[in-house]
């Protein structure tokens, strides 16, 4: 896992969002628990996206990329 994707606080690792293309906190400044069934304690802290979030990810994938080599072909050949 990238080490960008979260942070460690009182051991529960909090994750961010990922929008194109990098780790950002949501500008809400929310989390949601996530809840371990058999132990009742929470495992997980992920944050929630704000409506700012949301209009970035919807941007950013409606933005297009440079198109690539097909991922069929083989290593060698789509590196060139």
């Amino acid at each position: 896992m990238n080490p960008a994707a979260f942070d460690v606080v009182d051991g529960v690792p909090h994750y961010k969002l990922f929008i194109d293309g990098e780790w950002t906190n949501s500008s809400r400044n929310m989390l949601h628990d996530d809840i371990n069934p058999a132990t009742g304690k929470v495992f997980v802290r992920t944050q929630l996206a704000g409506a700012a979030e949301v209009d970035r990810a919807i941007a950013a994938a409606d933005t297009p990329r440079r198109p690539g080599p097909p991922r069929w072909w083989p290593s060698a050949r789509r590196s060139c």
